[in-house]
């Protein structure tokens, strides 16, 4: 992937950044093997939703965490023990590890099928909420208009529009709370 990435960067530019979602390791762990081979110093965010962070919870410990069962909507990323490679990764100085709410990511997913007409399920919407909620500029140090980042968008196997309708429902109220005002706004409307 970060070949083919290379490939598509304009002028030879270098991203700043590249996101992606976390289950069982193996697409941060090969973005992470891309990224040294290449070369680069880009910074890898990965990104998990609570109840299922198993790597979040193994770079807290430091060794493998084995979760006693997936409690996150983003059942995809629901790996209860993550790879030994990706911890050595995350454990990397370019490497970010994050882990956000269920209801930041089926907000993300929501409003990602407002603004690009894509369906994407949870797993996939952990990555694009930091489009979204302006955590990027948190993590990135030296954020501005020229910060280059690639979102990994992938993960549309697992949701409908009925699905999505009822993360609406489910997570609606919550994505307000958590300020992400505009996510929460997108009408209920995904229903067939």
């Amino acid at each position: 992937m970060v070949p083919e990435i290379k490939a598509q960067m304009p002028r030879g530019e270098v991203p700043d950044a590249i996101v992606c979602s976390v289950g069982g390791g193996g697409l941060f762990s090969g973005i992470m093997q891309g990224v040294e081979g290449i070369g680069w110093q880009t910074k890898v965010l990965a990104v998990e939703t609570v109840g299922a962070d198993s790597l979040s919870q193994a770079v807290e410990k430091g060794e493998l965490v084995k979760l006693d069962e997936i409690t996150s909507v983003a059942k995809s990323l629901g790996a209860p023990v993550v790879a030994q490679q990706a911890l050595n990764d995350a454990l990397k100085p370019n490497a970010i590890n994050m882990v956000i709410e269920d209801a930041e990511a089926c907000a993300s997913a929501w409003r990602f099928a407002d603004d690009e007409r894509i369906l994407v399920e949870p797993a996939c919407g952990a990555s694009i909420a930091l489009a979204y909620d302006g955590r990027l500029e948190k993590y990135l140090k030296a954020f501005s208009p020229e910060t280059k980042v690639v979102i990994i968008v992938c993960g549309g196997s697992r949701i409908d529009l009925k699905t999505m309708d009822q993360y609406k429902q489910q997570f609606g109220a919550r994505a307000k709370e958590l300020g992400l005002t505009r996510c929460a706004d997108v009408p209920s409307t995904y229903s067939s």
